[in-house]
């Protein structure tokens, strides 16, 4: 008895599907390799924070033991998180989280905190390169003065936090992304609220401006291949 000729569609159209499957997952295994391969060799020849070389002692390779955890030894290079075909390494995130203002925190939950939020940015640059978004110098430069100082200020005190003028550049231009994206993508779906003062609506404004983004984003982390691996 002949196959009906709408299941011989739906076994080729499942087929292909499940070739694709195949070579997105070998796609990802062969990033985390590689990621794990550059991540042993920049630990190996640099120190945690930052990439600069730690002087007095031997730079961390593959283990290192965490301030505050007690003596968990855990891999530097290991893979956190996969979101599409980017992978984000442990060393990535702490460095990121050395980055920020101190402040009292568990510091398993800083790392996590500091994870989710660098899984947000690879999804937001995803999000703004498929609307063609692109940051300029001058939307930088737009995003220094919204903080309220010049590069040279930001410079000097990043400086002093042992950060450097490349991470500033790189944090600048995150910002200034997502700022654009919300304004391009985000913006123009919320309806400016009628009711209320001035200041009553800007507020109703900005939260319904950050529900949208978070329900752009929670469409995003549907629709890109997120894994976690912390």
């Amino acid at each position: 008895m002949p196959v009906p000729v709408e299941f011989q569609r739906d076994e080729r159209v499942e087929r292909r599907r499940a070739r694709r499957r195949q070579i997105r997952r070998r796609r990802i295994a062969a990033t985390v390799v590689l990621a794990a391969v550059v991540g042993m060799v920049a630990a190996s020849s640099t120190g945690l924070f930052g990439g600069k070389k730690q002087t007095g002692q031997a730079a961390p390779t593959a283990t290192e033991i965490q301030p505050g955890l007690g003596t968990t030894i855990l891999p530097t290079y290991r893979v956190v998180a996969v979101v599409g075909d980017a992978v984000v390494l442990r060393s990535q995130v702490i460095a990121r989280a050395h980055s920020l203002p101190k402040r009292e925190a568990r510091v398993r939950e800083l790392y996590r905190d500091v994870l989710s939020r660098m899984i947000d940015e690879i999804l937001i640059a995803a999000a703004a390169r498929e609307a063609k978004i692109e940051v300029s110098e001058t939307d930088v430069e737009r995003e220094i003065r919204r903080r309220g100082a010049d590069r040279a200020g930001l410079l000097a005190e990043a400086q002093t936090r042992g950060i450097s003028p490349a991470e500033v550049e790189q944090e600048l231009r995150r910002h200034a992304l997502e700022r654009k994206w919300v304004e391009v993508s985000i913006r123009p779906l919320i309806r400016e609220p009628r009711a209320g003062t001035e200041e009553d609506k800007a507020q109703a404004f900005d939260a319904m401006l950050e529900a949208e983004k978070n329900r752009q984003l929670a469409t995003l982390r549907d629709q890109i291949y997120v894994e976690v691996r912390w």
